[in-house]
């Protein structure tokens, strides 16, 4: 999340004020905003989060971004607005507000760029067949059987990062 800031910085080098779209009712948003705005501090950047749970609310949400008028949008990667990708790529176009997304279907559809992990590496975690970063190089051996929980102590290996041509 730290680094898909930073390259949103990178494409847009002037921008100060980013708003930040998140999905409240996803459990992780709220830590994620929290480090975010870390993060921003860090990068002496400003954050700004609009919230987001329907498809109205996106669009709602989109009004009042448009009325702040934030230098660029930070589009967080819960489940529920990756599904809306293209209403939000579309509105972000629209309103000319460069914008980062978590996943590569974002950019697949027109999105400015997303930086995030390979979904089908996620997919390869969750049903074993990926071993974990400790497991290619050698520092562990894998269990000899995977089950979901040790599923959650594996990460994919690969990001991935698209910027629109």
């Amino acid at each position: 999340m730290t680094k898909r800031l930073e390259l949103l910085h990178e494409l847009v080098p002037g921008a100060v004020r980013v708003a930040v779209l998140v999905d409240p009712a996803y459990p992780d948003s709220e830590a994620m905003v929290r480090d975010l705005a870390a993060a921003a501090r860090a990068m002496g950047l400003q954050i700004q989060v609009f919230n987001a749970t329907t498809s109205r609310e996106i669009n709602a949400a989109f009004v009042s971004l448009v009325r702040e008028r934030p230098d660029a949008l930070f589009v967080g990667g819960e489940p529920f607005l990756n599904s809306r990708r293209v209403q939000l790529v579309n509105l972000a176009s629209r309103h000319a507000v460069p914008a980062t997304y978590a996943l590569r279907d974002s950019a697949e559809v027109g999105g400015l760029m997303s930086y995030g992990p390979n979904i089908a590496d996620l997919r390869l975690i969750l049903d074993g067949s990926l071993p974990t970063i400790a497991e290619q190089s050698g520092c562990v051996a894998g269990p000899p059987g995977r089950t979901p929980a040790s599923a959650r102590a594996r990460r994919p290996c690969s990001r991935h990062r698209w910027v629109a041509a």
